[in-house]
C-alpha cells in the first residue's frame, strides 16, 4: 500500500477533526514506523513523536485554538499532510 515515496494533501484518515483534546491517526494496517508532526500555520513544530508496529496513533492537542497541520511519514517513504482545526 505504501511502497514509494510521494507527498500527497488526500485526506488522511484523521478524526474527529474540529478537535479539542487529541485526534487519532487511523493507517488501516499495520505500519512498521510512522512519524507525526504537527504544525502551526507559521510552520513552526509543536508535536514530534514515532511510533512502530501501529494502525493507529492518538495525537495529544496540547495547544492553543487554531488550524494546524498534520504530517504523516510513514515507513520513511510515504508523506501525507492534513489540515486540523483545534477548537
Amino acid at each position: 500500500m505504501f511502497s514509494s515515496y510521494s507527498e500527497s494533501s488526500s485526506l488522511l484518515p484523521l478524526y474527529p477533526n474540529l478537535a479539542k483534546e487529541h485526534v487519532i491517526l487511523l493507517m488501516g494496517e499495520i505500519q512498521e514506523k510512522v512519524i507525526v508532526q504537527l504544525t502551526n500555520q507559521l510552520g513552526a513544530l509543536t508535536y514530534n513523536a514515532s511510533y512502530e508496529q501501529v494502525s493507529e496513533c492518538t495525537l495529544p492537542l496540547n495547544v492553543a485554538p487554531g488550524i494546524y497541520f498534520v504530517r504523516v511519514i510513514i515507513s520513511g517513504t510515504n508523506v501525507m499532510t492534513c489540515k486540523l482545526v483545534k477548537q
